[in-house]
């Protein structure tokens, strides 16, 4: 439990940090255009060794128009190979779930105590992540 506690604390402790120093994609400040996307642009571009803007860009639309990422991913040209990623990724998930939910239980019918099998779970799990 105190792990799960720590985990909490420092996710929440770095949340500021974060926020202070996360930029905003370029994406975003075009797309959206807050007050201060020049300035926050420019300071992206000097970040990055690129030459500062002196006005904003002019909205480009967007090629695929009002259709939906989903409708795209499922339109014929692309639906094999989407299907195919989510069933890999489905099979990937599930191989994890396996594996960190058993190998406790295997190592302990291995012969190995039960404090052993633990360890090795926990072992598995740190160095998962």
């Amino acid at each position: 439990r105190s792990v799960f506690v720590f985990g909490g604390l420092v996710t929440f402790a770095v949340i500021p940090l974060v926020l202070l120093w996360l930029p905003e994609s370029l994406d975003f400040l075009l797309a959206r255009r807050p007050a201060t996307a020049l300035q926050r642009i420019n300071r992206l571009a000097r970040r990055l060794g690129q030459p500062p803007l002196s006005q904003m860009p002019p909205l480009v639309a967007s090629p695929s128009g009002n259709r939906n990422a989903l409708g795209a991913l499922l339109a014929p040209a692309m639906r094999r190979t989407t299907l195919v990623i989510w069933l890999l990724f489905f099979l990937v998930m599930f191989g994890f779930y396996f594996v960190m939910s058993w190998t406790p239980k295997l190592l302990v019918s291995a012969g190995l105590s039960a404090q052993q099998g633990i360890t090795g779970g926990v072992l598995l799990s740190v160095g998962g992540i």
